[in-house]
């Protein structure tokens, strides 16, 4: 096989997966501001109104941490997806020059 068609293909492959992860990465992000809006909303009904527990507040609480732990891996794999791009965008410059 061709080694031009073959990183011609890795290359596809990891735009592809880094597209993904953008919209990954930003969808996870406005989950995380609905979250933290919902938690700012039931701080407000318990401490506020006195109409809920404070113990709801957990609920969007480890809900944002989740979201957070998992943002952070999506921006890791974004990096990498970043650094193979690179690295085989050079590689086929490589070959055409």
């Amino acid at each position: 096989m061709n080694p031009a068609v073959e990183y011609q293909s890795r290359h596809d492959r990891w735009r592809e997966q880094q597209t993904s992860l953008d919209r990954l990465f930003l969808r996870i992000g406005n989950w995380r501001l609905v979250v933290f809006l919902a938690a700012i909303l039931l701080a407000w009904l318990a401490f506020r109104t006195h109409s809920l527990s404070g113990w709801f507040l957990l609920v969007p609480a480890i809900c944002f941490i989740v979201l957070l732990v998992w943002h952070e891996r999506v921006a890791r794999r974004q990096t990498l997806a970043q650094r193979a791009l690179r690295f085989y965008e050079r590689g086929l410059a490589r070959m055409e020059d």
